[in-house]
């Protein structure tokens, strides 16, 4: 169900590890050895004093977000979080932060700069959805739609202020995404 819909004690009752399996289903090596061993954001945030965090808001709920923001200004970390939300979410999360804040798009924003893209990139120009935009993307046949993808497309997000972080499950891609900067 949604982890919204539980307490943080109740989730922490069940076990992370009951669901990983590494070979397509054949065994799960830690079933059974996960139970109690879900953390706290409270208590990520403190284990790792200098970590940054990107944390993806699944829901739309401004609660959700009103109590992130909250959890982060206790724990003196709203500086080292990125907020991955909703145009709105981002806005408010911005709004709260100030200037400095960090936010990556969610699924919304990422498509609509994606379309808005691929309609206008072959001008040569950014389309104000992308530009100073930290966008996560994956490194899938299907970017190739987008003009210049991988390397034109980065560095016009980059030039406007933005940042493009590309992930890929292809180990033969980490080289030349690196190359890139990425």
């Amino acid at each position: 169900g949604e982890t919204r819909a539980h307490t943080l004690a109740q989730l922490q009752a069940l076990d992370i590890g009951h669901g990983y399996t590494a070979d397509g289903g054949q065994s799960f090596p830690f079933r059974g050895k996960g139970i109690g061993l879900l953390p706290s954001l409270r208590e990520v945030l403190r284990a790792f004093p200098q970590q940054r965090f990107m944390l993806d808001q699944k829901d739309r709920s401004q609660t959700t977000t009103d109590t992130l923001l909250a959890l982060l200004r206790e724990e003196g970390a709203l500086e080292r979080a990125c907020l991955s939300g909703t145009i709105e979410q981002n806005a408010a999360f911005r709004a709260a932060v100030g200037a400095q804040a960090c936010t990556i798009p969610g699924r919304d924003g990422i498509k609509r700069c994606l379309l808005d893209y691929v309609k206008t990139g072959w001008t040569g120009a950014l389309p104000a959805s992308c530009a100073g935009q930290r966008l996560t993307l994956p490194d899938w046949t299907s970017m190739y739609l987008l003009w210049g993808w991988p390397g034109t497309f980065i560095e016009r997000v980059r030039a406007s202020g933005g940042k493009v972080y590309v992930w890929t499950d292809d180990p033969a891609r980490v080289a030349p995404l690196r190359a890139l900067g990425i």
